[in-house]
């Protein structure tokens, strides 16, 4: 499919990756998903820190939170003194 560099083809799909999966989900209903997951009594806690129990992050231990939310699991993985990058 050829497109004028101002244009968009009919699917962008392929342009804006996980987005147009989640976006709508997420978007619709951001509060409940923070509470639920980011807020310090949601799931997201417990489910993070067996994640990083399991892959034995500890101090000086790189890691790459891609995704991240509002940064939670990475705001854990540093301070098990672990070397948080964001993407």
């Amino acid at each position: 499919m050829e497109t004028r560099k101002d244009e968009r083809p009919a699917d962008d799909s392929a342009t804006r990756g996980s987005a147009s999966r989640w976006g709508p989900l997420f978007g619709a209903q951001a509060q409940g998903w923070s509470q639920t997951w980011e807020s310090t009594q949601g799931w997201g806690g417990p489910a993070y820190e067996h994640v990083l129990d399991r892959t034995g992050v500890v101090a000086e231990t790189h890691v790459l939170d891609c995704g991240c939310g509002a940064g939670r699991f990475a705001r854990l993985a540093a301070d098990r003194g672990a070397r948080v990058g964001r993407n």
